[in-house]
């Protein structure tokens, strides 16, 4: 299952619907949070990894899609500060990357120990 699909926005600048985009992401969190209570270690670990892959094989859609979101803050006159906070680089990217495959290569992940 995707987090993520068709029917909600990737970006809060393309005039979508961010209340429904917001609920869709929380009704996505609260059955994956279900699932992954249940999760083996070796799951979890296999999940994480994932979703690290997943990050770095997206690069170039996500770095867009975050310029577009920047582009939309400046617009509406997002404070610098707060805009700098939602800068992704290929640096920061791989960064979430490393730390999500660090946490599936530590020695307890999420509870359990491996």
């Amino acid at each position: 299952m995707a987090l993520l699909d068709d029917r909600m926005p990737a970006t809060a600048g393309d005039g979508g619907d961010i209340p429904a985009m917001m609920a869709g992401l929380g009704d996505a969190a609260r059955t994956a949070a279900q699932a992954l209570a249940q999760a083996s270690p070796a799951a979890k670990n296999q999940a994480l990894t994932a979703a690290a892959d997943a990050l770095q094989s997206a690069e170039t859609t996500i770095l867009e899609a975050n310029q577009a979101d920047l582009d939309y803050a400046r617009e509406k006159g997002v404070k610098a500060a707060l805009v700098d906070r939602l800068v992704l680089n290929p640096t920061r990217l791989a960064g979430v990357a490393d730390g999500l495959r660090a946490i599936a290569t530590s020695w307890i992940v999420l509870g359990h120990f491996a």
